[in-house]
């Protein structure tokens, strides 16, 4: 395996790892709470949560695309985070879909 590919696979892992920590955290507390909302909250930060940590590996060397990708992901993920918070906020707690799945 090339060093490019060792570094895109570490990257790659090092994200992945970063955001499913998140869910890792606040799956077993929606369980707890039978409020699958909780995880939601995640959608969004977790996104960026990868761009970001992928950025911090490469040692931020990224050209202009990759500057606007990282931005333009960051942007999203924080309107969806947004969407899905204040939509539970809203909703005074899980969302009613969850509510109905459940059934």
């Amino acid at each position: 395996m090339t060093d490019q590919m060792t570094q895109f696979w570490t990257t790659a892992f090092s994200a992945f790892g970063v955001s499913a920590a998140g869910f890792a955290i606040l799956w077993p507390l929606s369980v707890l709470r039978r409020d699958a909302s909780l995880a939601d909250l995640w959608w969004g930060p977790g996104f960026a949560a990868f761009a970001w940590t992928a950025f911090a590996a490469t040692g931020g060397r990224i050209g202009p695309h990759g500057a606007l990708a990282l931005t333009l992901v960051t942007l999203w993920a924080l309107r969806i985070g947004w969407t899905l918070t204040a939509r539970r906020l809203r909703a005074g707690g899980e969302d009613a879909r969850y509510v109905a799945l459940r059934r």
